[in-house]
């Protein structure tokens, strides 16, 4: 539902929906299972927490938005690269980019 109402509010155009739609579902799916395999190894919810919000925290950070390739520190580059969001993000851009024109 948040889905919808995010597309609603962004004014895009219909045939941006089926774009929106699969990478928000992907995403979804990457975040669903790298929390699942997080669980899976730690012993109890306390420490599988513990674990996954330092990596929620980072792939969030660095998507291409708050912290771009350009003023990320040189160390920090490599977090693009693996970083769901970032792919998402750019995914999207392009796509609307596309469709806008220049």
């Amino acid at each position: 539902a948040q889905i919808l109402i995010a597309y609603k509010f962004s004014g895009f155009s219909a045939d941006l929906f089926q774009t929106l739609f699969g990478w928000a579902l992907l995403v979804f799916l990457v975040y669903d299972s790298l929390f699942s395999c997080v669980a899976a190894f730690a012993p109890d919810a306390q420490l599988a927490q513990l674990v996954a919000t330092p990596m929620l925290t980072i792939f969030m950070l660095f998507n291409g938005f708050v912290v771009s390739r350009a003023a990320a520190p040189v160390w920090f580059k490599w977090v693009f690269q693996i970083s769901p969001n970032f792919h998402t993000m750019q995914s999207l851009v392009t796509a609307v980019a596309k469709r806008q024109g220049p």
